[in-house]
């Protein structure tokens, strides 16, 4: 289930928008390193597909991403998406979404 929250900016035209899941377990170290692999591998360089997907297109949808983890029993992973319009928000979390999958799938 997706759930948006919304909190007021001083910039209305230009914010970020986050994306989380739950993690692996926090004693899951190898989980762990895999989840900074792939995450590493997503969004860390100009060949990477959520970079390729939303920032290297002729009409930008985001400055930059980041992801961040939460240590709790079952570790919190959010990437972040900044320099958002907000009616951008719907279709980058489609194409961040839909760009996971078709890397999982190997597309």
């Amino acid at each position: 289930a997706t759930t948006d929250v919304l909190f007021p900016a001083k910039n209305e035209d230009n914010g970020r928008l986050s994306i989380t899941w739950k993690g692996p377990l926090l004693n899951d170290l190898e989980m762990e390193e895999a989840h900074s692999i792939l995450w590493n591998y997503m969004i860390s360089t100009s060949a990477a597909p959520l970079v390729k997907s939303l920032i290297d297109i002729p009409e930008p949808l985001c400055s930059s991403i980041s992801h961040s983890t939460e240590d709790y029993p079952v570790t919190l992973v959010t990437v972040t998406f900044k320099g958002v319009k907000p009616e951008k928000h719907a279709e980058i979390r489609e194409i961040a979404m839909q760009t996971l999958k078709e890397t999982y799938q190997g597309s």
